[in-house]
């Protein structure tokens, strides 16, 4: 984030100016721009070829991220089973000379963030201020009796904060859905039928 904010100067300095056209950019700018600054982001060994590699990095750290601000963190084995779903809805379709792996382009990374707008909801809201309700950030209250097991839940929180994106802010405030049949009769696919 700092070398793309500094324009790649690579003096260890961030101007004002460099800050307002990252600003400009990145909050304003044309739904292209955002996304090509976001592809770029992505590129955490700054080498310009985007691999399953670098993805897999930004997914860990944006899971971590998300659920420690909930306060409870996923599973492991839940956690990773997130981080190859998302991964597995990437196409790498680039080839690079001296490469035997695929990277992705910029076409693929726009594909997926239509697959996956959950990602894209997070990482275009980098620069605003700290905020745990924050559009992206958010994983939504699910609502159900005290007395039940969470294990027999379908919907964990990664699907719910997944899922969420396509919420508005107020349905996040506090998600009263019931997601396990047994409860009271209402299912996870009448609400999906509902919203859809």
């Amino acid at each position: 984030m700092f070398d793309l904010a500094t324009q790649g100067h690579k003096d260890d300095t961030l101007t004002f100016e460099d800050l307002v056209i990252t600003k400009g950019t990145y909050e304003k700018g044309t739904n292209d721009e955002i996304e090509e600054f976001i592809y770029r982001l992505l590129d955490v060994t700054d080498d310009e070829i985007l691999t399953r590699s670098d993805l897999e990095t930004i997914l860990v750290m944006m899971f971590d991220h998300i659920f420690h601000l909930k306060g409870s963190r996923p599973e492991s084995s839940s956690h990773c089973y997130m981080v190859e779903t998302f991964l597995n809805a990437a196409i790498f379709s680039k080839d690079h000379e001296g490469c035997n792996d695929k990277s992705m382009s910029f076409e693929d990374f726009k594909c997926w963030c239509t697959l996956v707008p959950s990602v894209k909801n997070i990482l275009s809201n980098l620069l605003a201020p700290p905020d745990p309700g924050r559009s992206g950030s958010q994983v939504p209250k699910l609502v159900h009796s005290e007395n039940i097991d969470p294990n027999i839940l379908l919907l964990r929180d990664e699907y719910a904060w997944h899922i969420g994106t396509a919420l508005s802010h107020e349905e996040l405030d506090e998600w009263k859905l019931l997601y396990h049949s047994s409860l009271n009769g209402l299912s996870f696919n009448k609400f999906l039928g509902n919203i859809s």
